[in-house]
């Protein structure tokens, strides 16, 4: 893989370290996993910059699974901006009597559920 050097020759200055083989090894492979030169991996964790490796190959499962949540929020926040223009055309106490009706609306479908168990029992 080739990267472009990330300074101009003429402008920058040469520092030579000295380490061993297998650190100099262990550097290249991490530099390579950040898609980053050695230099730049170096002066990065020198600098204490951040440095983020590329992200694993990620499965076609996997990205099937983040589609379908897209498309799960998508469609909630179209519902949302229905709803939004819906009851902006009610003023607060006609909203306040609709939220009321249909709290007493599900107490009442959760009385008859919770009678609907007993009569099981």
């Amino acid at each position: 893989m080739t990267r472009k050097y990330p300074y101009n020759h003429s402008n920058s200055a040469r520092i030579d370290i000295r380490t061993s083989e297998s650190h100099k090894q262990a550097i290249r492979k991490k530099a390579a996993e950040c898609n980053l030169c050695m230099s730049e991996f170096l002066v990065r964790a020198g600098l204490d910059l951040v440095i983020r490796p590329l992200p694993a190959r990620i499965s076609r499962e996997y990205l099937n699974e983040l589609s379908r949540i897209g498309n799960n929020l998508n469609q909630l926040t179209q519902i949302g901006h229905l709803l939004k223009r819906q009851l902006s055309q009610h003023t607060d106490s006609e909203l306040a009597e609709i939220l009321d009706d249909q709290t007493a609306l599900l107490d009442d479908i959760f009385e008859e559920i919770k009678r609907l168990r007993l009569s099981r029992l």
